[in-house]
């Protein structure tokens, strides 16, 4: 009986010690793994607020989930009053008409990208939004399943652009005239 009890005291020993180094083991695996996604959560923060193109994550209902410091920007509207709401929600929207048909393209094209799925993403468009142009794109993104998680969506201000390219235009017709009208003969290495 003593030899059986000191036998069973020893297994315990055993199983109590290896099965601590397991525990501490798979701890520190846990730990590791914690932290590693803990950091790659903070690189794709710090990456989507650095980005100078706005970017908004959508629900596949609409709702804003995250979006960035330049969004903020283009909106007027801080992050912390778009989470959990819809275009047509967010604050002074539904008192501005322009802002109403707006949430209503935009809600539509969002159902429209999650409708075509990852594979056949919208082409990008160009909406104009309260005497400014943007070019706005949209991908559906998924869950690990497979099924549709929301929608990212990019926006560029491109009005900049625009009015540089209007006024490139305006100063080579100028051009043509004066060299129309002083009778020169210069080369268009364009062919006109």
């Amino acid at each position: 009986v003593a030899a059986r009890m000191a036998a069973t005291m020893l297994l315990t020993i055993v199983f109590t010690n290896i099965f601590s180094r397991i525990t501490e083991t798979q701890q520190r695996s846990l730990t590791e793994q914690t932290t590693l996604a803990a950091n790659q959560v903070k690189l794709t923060d710090d990456l989507l607020e650095a980005l100078p193109v706005s970017v908004a994550l959508r629900d596949t209902e609409g709702r804003f989930r995250q979006v960035n410091r330049t969004w903020e920007r283009y909106f007027g509207i801080p992050r912390e009053e778009a989470y959990g709401k819809r275009f047509s929600e967010l604050p002074g929207w539904k008192e501005h008409p322009e802002h109403i048909e707006g949430a209503r393209i935009a809600e539509a094209l969002d159902r429209q990208a999650i409708e075509r799925g990852p594979d056949n993403p919208l082409d990008p468009v160009e909406r104009p939004r309260l005497g400014r142009t943007f070019l706005n794109t949209r991908r559906v993104f998924l869950e690990a399943p497979g099924r549709p998680a929301g929608v990212l969506a990019v926006s560029l201000d491109t009005t900049d652009l625009h009015a540089m390219a209007e006024a490139l235009a305006m100063e080579e017709r100028r051009l043509e005239l004066v060299v129309r009208a002083a009778g020169l003969g210069i080369v268009d290495w364009h062919g006109k």
